[in-house]
């Protein structure tokens, strides 16, 4: 699979996008405004080395800490959502290239990897479907597979359909 490139254009509107959500988030859900805002000012410092796509991914996995420790809905914003998918997916696919095993994180992406027998044509013998946030979740290690499985987070199909062993990615 060659490489993906990213679109700067596309990073930069979803950073433009996430940054003010979190801001509110972090104001909503904090008994002090101004601590959570100079709590966010100095994320987004400490971040201000870092190439806009890692500025994303970082924030992308902070939002999904967040939502997921007060049990509140996601929010990230759909491009920030399908940025940091594929990554992880493309990251997956350099940890174990090959095409016998189907990743799906519909709507945003879907790759084929892990070498074995290819798949050619129809649905794949060997496919795990799952939503954007728990892939990022998995990816980086905050949500174990066992336990994504177990919970019907992720769909597993076939007998080479277990990533448990190249998680987490990052």
């Amino acid at each position: 699979m060659p490489p993906r490139r990213y679109d700067d254009h596309g990073i930069a509107n979803a950073l433009a996008q996430l940054k003010p959500n979190l801001r509110i988030w972090l104001a909503d859900h904090s008994d002090d405004e101004r601590a959570s805002h100079e709590l966010f000012d100095q994320q987004i410092q400490a971040l201000s080395d870092r190439a806009p796509l890692e500025q994303l991914i970082a924030l992308t996995v902070l939002a999904t800490d967040l939502t997921q420790a007060a049990g509140a809905g996601p929010i990230i914003p759909p491009e920030a959502q399908r940025i940091v998918v594929q990554v992880f997916l493309d990251r997956l696919y350099d940890k174990a290239p090959g095409k016998s095993v189907e990743v799906r994180v519909p709507p945003f992406a879907a790759i084929q990897c892990v070498e074995g027998p290819a798949h050619t044509r129809g649905t794949p013998p060997n496919t795990i479907e799952t939503d954007a946030l728990t892939w990022i979740r998995l990816s980086t290690g905050r949500t174990p597979w066992a336990g994504a499985v177990e919970a019907h987070q992720v769909i597993v199909s076939g007998t080479r359909a277990d990533l448990s062993a190249l998680l987490p990615l990052t």
